[in-house]
């Protein structure tokens, strides 16, 4: 009889100490965090105290955490709530899902073994294609699934395994929904002709990224200084000696000349058609033509700034020094020093400008 009449009174005085901490709810909903273990253990109390602050769930008990009911109420009321339900329930596939539809953020709180359910996983990145990130590491070498991911964003391919960013199937896929893909794209596959013809296709700058051994292939470097000359640049020191695909480049872009061989650039053939391209073009021909006359002459008529960039041999030619002063008077301050105490060429340079005369020789003075 004795332990009915305590069990009544401990019942009422726990409605009145529940009373008591709604009316506390009522005042202030931030003080359920401070209220004691026990009634953080009621299930009515957690459930007002969530209801006035959706931040209360965070401070129920762990017991409480841990239950579905609770737990699925505080996620209706802040999505946020996830975060804090239990171990145990952050591995409920159906608690996940609810979770997870409600906001998308919460598949990075799910248990690791759910992470590795490749039913969540696609329905997670369907709502967002960012929870890829959260897989897990088995999950990223699931073919089906980057696919899945990058579909949903292109940019997705960057965190797939190591394994498939070198299976050539993917790197496909992933470069035609983006072509910054390749970047990602593993050295081996990147080197496959096939592949790196499909990625400069998409994006000229593309075959930068290629290894240089595939970047000697004819082939694919002929694709690539058709999407852009500048790409002559990156093609191998070997092509860089093929005459066809020199003038393709600098057909495109005439400063491309400063890219090709030693050899060309020796070719008087080929050197003189390069001026003609682009008159600066003679700064890069070998020194050897630099001392050609009549490649001088040539350069210098089409840029008398050339005149500069002859060879010493030729800085001392009357001749082109009389052509080169005629058409830049400038350039007679580039002559050698023995022409600068030539009369004749002393007298046209003056003519022309003055101010020559400060270069003329001692002797001249």
């Amino acid at each position: 009889m004795k332990s009915i009449e305590q069990e009544i009174s401990r019942l009422v005085r726990l409605a009145e100490s529940l009373d008591h901490y709604k009316k506390e709810l009522n005042k202030d909903s931030r003080s359920f965090g401070k209220f004691p273990e026990e009634y953080k253990d009621n299930l009515e109390l957690a459930k007002l105290a969530i209801k006035m602050g959706t931040f209360n769930f965070q401070h129920v008990s762990e017991r409480l955490r841990n239950n579905l009911e609770l737990a699925k109420f505080a996620i209706g009321e802040n999505t946020y709530n996830f975060q804090y339900v239990s171990d145990e329930l952050k591995n409920n596939l159906e608690l996940a899902k609810v979770a997870i539809t409600e906001n998308y953020h919460n598949y990075q709180h799910v248990s690791e073994e759910l992470r590795d359910n490749l039913e969540l996983a696609k329905y997670s990145i369907e709502k967002s294609p960012k929870n890829y990130w959260y897989v897990s590491y088995e999950l990223k070498n699931n073919l089906e699934l980057a696919k899945l991911a990058i579909e949903k964003s292109p940019k997705n391919f960057q965190h797939v395994s190591d394994k498939l960013k070198g299976n050539l199937e993917l790197a496909k896929f992933a470069v035609s929904y983006y072509y910054g893909n390749f970047e990602h794209v593993s050295e081996e596959a990147r080197g496959n002709i096939e592949l790196a013809k499909y990625a400069t296709e998409k994006y000229a700058y593309n075959f930068r990224l290629v290894p240089l051994e595939s970047r000697g292939n004819l082939e694919l470097a002929t694709l690539a200084v058709k999407k852009s000359p500048k790409n002559f640049e990156y093609v191998s020191e070997e092509l860089r000696g093929n005459i066809e695909l020199a003038k393709l480049a600098i057909g495109k872009d005439p400063d491309s000349f400063q890219f090709v061989s030693d050899e060309l650039r020796g070719n008087l053939e080929f050197a003189t058609w390069a001026v003609g391209k682009d008159p600066e073009n003679f700064l890069y021909v070998s020194d050897e033509l630099k001392g050609d006359l009549e490649l001088a002459k040539y350069a210098i008529g089409k840029s008398p700034s050339n005149f500069w960039n002859v060879s010493d041999e030729l800085k001392g030619n009357l001749e082109l020094a009389r052509i080169s002063v005629s058409q830049s008077s400038g350039n007679f301050r580039t002559v050698s020093d023995e022409l600068k105490g030539n009369l004749e060429l002393a007298t046209i340079a003056i003519r022309l400008d003055p101010h020559n005369f400060e270069s003329v020789s001692d002797e001249l003075k």
